[in-house]
């Protein structure tokens, strides 16, 4: 069965060659060349690989046992072959985060970039959006590209496996055809304002307040627990949106709110997670498996970890709000000791999933971008190594620090040259 992969040699034990009985074989052993009928529309030279051969075939022998191949004049033994990629494959560019705490609140004087501001927002909003099907829809005056954010929220969107739809659109009084076919290729559909008039009241996860003026009209589209995303420096709300968390940017502040659902009775339940018994396993199993309460009355379960910063509880929290009834869990993971519980109380009140205080800092975990060039840059390490990024790709060609950990006092060998694989060419 032919195989259709490049051979090369790597080693063999040893080549034994008589070039004058080779050539002398070759000279005994040709035959007549015949001649074909070449079309009059066909080229008249033939090229050296389109040229029938003057030569008989050359018979070869191999003997698996003594590991040898043998041809009139020519003797090779013990050679070892590998296999080359017929064409390397092009990479996917890979995406690097870091997943650390993020603080709600920051203070005026901290300034974070737009990008891992909408990044962190978007973390929080699909955290607590348990449809599959999401809707956002930001509301401008005119088309400003640097001001914009509805492209940004559909790329991060069309991320998530768990959303089957994703549907993104921006009402505006002012546009042009090229604004149009731009945002259409980031998957954003432009509308006028006027046809806000027919969104379906409580249809909306997120709503981005571009202008202030069609604020007023907004809140009625926001579904009940969806989210607000305003840019301004002090923006006046109704109370029935709660502040979740506020960032600065370059160009003012970002505020993102929350509609808070209609409850006439909320039940709690609070699970203690610790990592010196289990009991709190069969406790949680049997709250998750309790019969739904009535519509007028809604519980949560808090599954809480304190004074434990690697409790697990993060995980824990993100596997079981995916479970049947998981959309009840709601996770307190407090890394000191919480002396005022009114703090804790007004942060329950925001009924998000994922509630971290850490540096007397309620906040959450998320995984941030991390840019190809803060990961370029060279560091200090005690002992590296060289090797490709990309395999069959020589310009990934790095320094890569070394995984070993030495005992006490090693006996370390120094490299100052290395050599090059061929199968990296």
């Amino acid at each position: 069965m032919p195989v259709r992969a490049l051979f090369i040699p790597i080693r063999l034990q040893k080549a034994i060659i008589d070039p004058k009985y080779f050539l002398d074989y070759l000279e005994n052993n040709k035959k007549p060349v015949e001649t074909q009928d070449i079309p009059e529309d066909a080229d008249k030279e033939l090229s050296e690989k389109e040229a029938p051969s003057p030569y008989e075939l050359i018979p070869l022998r191999t003997d698996q046992d003594l590991q040898t191949i043998q041809c009139p004049g020519i003797q090779i033994q013990g050679l070892k072959i590998t296999t080359l990629n017929r064409k390397p494959q092009p990479f996917a560019l890979p995406i690097y985060d870091e997943y650390s705490f993020e603080r709600y609140y920051d203070p005026p004087e901290v300034i974070t970039c737009k990008e891992r501001i909408l990044k962190f927002f978007m973390e929080i909003v699909m955290e607590n959006t348990r449809s599959g099907f999401f809707v956002a829809t930001e509301f401008v005056k005119k088309i400003d590209s640097e001001k914009l954010l509805a492209p940004s929220i559909s790329d991060l969107a069309h991320l998530q496996p768990h959303f089957t739809s994703v549907q993104i659109s921006v009402y505006t009084a002012e546009t042009t055809e090229t604004e149009n076919e731009d945002l259409q290729s980031k998957a954003v559909k432009v509308l006028p304002t006027e046809e806000s008039s027919k969104i379906e009241p409580h249809s909306i996860d997120l709503i981005i307040v571009g202008d202030s003026k069609a604020f007023p009209n907004l809140l009625s589209a926001v579904k009940e627990g969806g989210f607000l995303l305003w840019m301004s420096d002090q923006p006046k709300v109704p109370s029935n949106l709660k502040e979740i968390a506020v960032k600065n940017s370059e160009k003012g502040s970002l505020h993102l709110f929350r509609s808070q659902q209609p409850i006439l009775k909320l039940s709690k339940q609070f699970i203690q997670i610790t990592h010196e018994d289990f009991e709190w396993v069969s406790q949680l199993k049997l709250a998750l498996k309790e019969d739904p309460q009535p519509e007028t009355q809604q519980r949560r379960i808090y599954i809480i970890s304190e004074g434990t910063p690697r409790s697990g509880i993060l995980g824990l929290a993100k596997c079981i709000s995916k479970e049947p009834n998981g959309e009840i869990i709601r996770c307190l993971f407090i890394k000191e000791i919480l002396q005022d519980r009114q703090i804790l109380n007004e942060q329950m009140e925001l009924d998000l999933l994922f509630n971290v205080y850490e540096d007397s800092n309620w906040g959450s975990y998320m995984h941030q971008l991390i840019s190809i060039e803060e990961l370029a840059k060279p560091q200090p390490v005690p002992d590296a190594y060289v090797n490709v990024l990309f395999p069959g790709d020589l310009s990934s060609l790095r320094w890569i620090q070394s995984s070993l950990e030495f005992k006490e006092d090693p006996s370390f060998c120094r490299v100052h040259f290395a050599p090059l694989n061929f199968r990296d060419v």
